[in-house]
């Protein structure tokens, strides 16, 4: 890594390190939603950017133009003056060339989704573990402004989340045409690996490890989807109730948490957090009284960009970067877990019973 003096803060100036930054894929989603964040995150630095269409590698060049630009993702992993890659490519080539990222010593940030299980997951997991490599997976939700809000909450309180109530509504998720011919996938899986991939990892997140899943479908055969799914804690002290549709005109989060301590935190829309912590009941008949509640909300300057996570992700990776150590989700385990939840959903809904969500595989270490 390189390092720079950061201009923007009034302490006395110290070294900051930079991770040399190298981009395979520069297509729609790239720039839209990654690029902006990436360029946000003082401590990450574009050196190199891969990309087969040239069309599009011309305009990387318009936009970048210091950058130097090649055509095949090897040129990129062969650099030595790139020590990170971030792969936004079609979802048939995310594990090939993380691996392969991997495995020339680079770290990696890889948008998902990582296959339709948990294997390919683990794989690469495996392999960054193997060469010293962080290696994450593009799951926002999880690190949403919202998220750590009521994380911290309840952590203050020494409480946990004990009940989730949460609904999904996405609007209409159609199949790439590059997806349908590369991968195979259906319109089905699409919507769980490219959509309800989020909540669902968002909720197993907020309640802790999944035991079991049991879940059922509405299939319209359009593409448009609705799943009720109820999933259950491995420790049987917690559990959640989730409903996840698509082919909405909206694109809304809610959730409901009862926690462990009695107090109730709400979200909206993945950008409000309403708690209330005083009960409402004195405890005497006709004893109800006004709730008293805090409520957060990331207000008007927060840098988004479109999508709540984006920027704290990036945020993350850059950290686990220059400190050498893991930040939560740099070792894909968490990810991999998520995986484990969605194919028991989905057998749930084929089977039409509860399934058992398999017990966290040990992590075989190198050597």
């Amino acid at each position: 890594m390189r390092w720079r003096r950061d201009p923007m803060v009034d302490e006395p100036m110290v070294d900051k390190p930079v991770v040399r930054l190298g981009v395979v894929g520069f297509g729609r989603h790239f720039r839209r939603y990654l690029l902006p964040n990436v360029i946000a995150e003082p401590r990450l630095s574009i050196r190199k950017i891969a990309e087969l269409d040239p069309g599009l590698r011309a305009e990387a060049g318009c936009r970048f133009p210091g950058v130097r630009l090649v055509e095949r993702a090897e040129q990129v992993f062969g650099d030595p003056e790139v020590d990170a890659v971030l792969i936004s490519t079609t979802p048939a080539t995310h594990v090939p060339l993380a691996e392969a990222a991997v495995r020339s010593g680079k770290h990696v940030f890889v948008e998902k989704p990582l296959g339709t299980s948990a294997a390919p997951v683990r794989r690469l997991a495996e392999v960054g573990a193997e060469h010293g490599c962080a290696v994450m997976s593009g799951l926002m939700w999880r690190r949403a402004p919202v998220t750590q809000v009521v994380r911290e909450w309840l952590a203050g309180r020494g409480a946990h989340t004990r009940l989730l109530n949460m609904t999904v509504t996405l609007p209409f998720i159609d199949l790439k045409p590059s997806w349908r011919g590369d991968w195979g996938l259906s319109l089905r899986e699409n919507a769980y690996y490219d959509g309800f991939i989020h909540p669902i990892d968002w909720a197993s997140s907020m309640l802790g490890p999944i035991g079991e899943a049991h879940a059922r479908e509405l299939d319209t055969g359009d593409g448009r989807l609705a799943v009720h799914l109820w999933i259950e804690g491995a420790a049987r002290d917690r559990a959640g109730a989730v409903t996840l549709v698509t082919g909405s005109d909206a694109y809304d989060v809610t959730a409901l948490g009862h926690a462990s301590d009695g107090s109730l935190w709400q979200m909206d829309t993945m950008q409000r957090v309403t708690v209330t912590a005083q009960p409402t009941w004195t405890g005497t008949p006709g004893g109800i009284r006004d709730r008293t509640t805090r409520c957060w909300e990331p207000g008007q300057l927060y840098r988004g960009w479109g999508r709540y996570g984006y920027a704290e992700e990036f945020a993350a990776f850059a950290e686990s970067v220059t400190s050498d150590a893991p930040t939560e989700g740099t070792d894909l385990d968490d990810v991999a877990r998520t995986y484990d939840v969605i194919e028991a959903v989905m057998r749930s809904v084929a089977e039409r019973t509860t399934v058992q969500v398999p017990e966290p595989v040990p992590r075989r270490l190198p050597g």
